[in-house]
């Protein structure tokens, strides 16, 4: 054969067109099988893997979020009207807010000398060291052995200071129990860098309706203000023992998006 025949040749066997060859088998048993087995794979790959794991989604693992805070109320306590001055620490504005329901405080205190709190009991000057700074003490001791204030038979060492002590000076204040009804204002924002997508708590052209709402499970699921009575009620406390006591309670925001579907 010359090299023209085997170049023709390979043309004509190259645009030749080939199918597979089918045998047909007639038998019930194995085409049950055949039918069930393609069935469940198909459910497997439709059902499982798109339906159910949504494998043909991509995921954000880096969102950024940002929260704004703000505490609203006035309540009385004795004569005193109580604000947001008086009871947010720290300032309004952070994703960490903390309202003082209970105060103990100390009015008549001066920079001085006095007894030190009964942790630091003595019987003369000498059990006094001048100079010397207890851990868990009020202040630097002058070295003298005094009686502890109204007390004859008890002595402490005499310490620099505010005077009196806090623990002997202080004044419990009742708790702000109208601090119940004072709400607060949480604004969720995140950001979806990958798939650029920016969603908010708030829902848009919602002013008027979101400075009367108040959060209510079925009636104003979508409004951000909360009480803190009902936040007490929500994390299992009763808000007067969390005005006697103090407390820290966590708020969790939890996103869950799917940019498959409309806003």
């Amino acid at each position: 054969m010359g090299l023209q025949d085997a170049l023709n040749e390979y043309i004509i066997g190259f645009c030749n067109y080939e199918t597979p060859k089918i045998i047909v088998v007639k038998n019930t048993t194995l085409g049950i099988i055949y039918r069930v087995i393609q069935f469940l794979v198909a459910t497997y790959f439709i059902w499982y893997v798109f339906i159910s794991q949504k494998a043909y989604q991509e995921s954000e693992t880096r969102p950024e979020s940002s929260v704004y805070t703000e505490i609203r109320g006035i309540g009385l306590l004795g004569d005193t009207v109580q604000d947001m001055v008086e009871y947010v620490r720290p300032s309004e504005g952070g994703d960490v807010i903390s309202a003082i329901l209970r105060r103990e405080v100390t009015h008549d205190q001066v920079q001085g000398v006095c007894a030190e709190d009964l942790n630091a009991r003595c019987t003369n000057d000498s059990d006094c060291v001048a100079g010397e700074v207890d851990f868990d003490g009020n202040g630097q001791r002058t070295g003298r052995c005094v009686s502890y204030y109204n007390y004859t038979s008890v002595k402490t060492c005499e310490i620099k200071s505010w005077c009196p002590i806090e623990k002997f000076a202080h004044i419990r204040e009742p708790p702000l129990l109208a601090a119940e009804n004072f709400t607060i204002y949480i604004q969720n924002t995140i950001h979806f860098p990958k798939f650029k997508v920016l969603r908010a708590n708030i829902l848009p052209k919602k002013k008027r309706y979101m400075n009367k709402c108040t959060y209510d499970e079925e009636k104003h699921p979508y409004c951000p203000i909360f009480r803190l009575g009902s936040i007490a009620e929500q994390a299992g406390v009763k808000f007067a023992e969390l005005c006697e006591n103090g407390g820290i309670i966590g708020v969790f925001i939890n996103w869950d998006c799917d940019f498959d579907l409309d806003p």
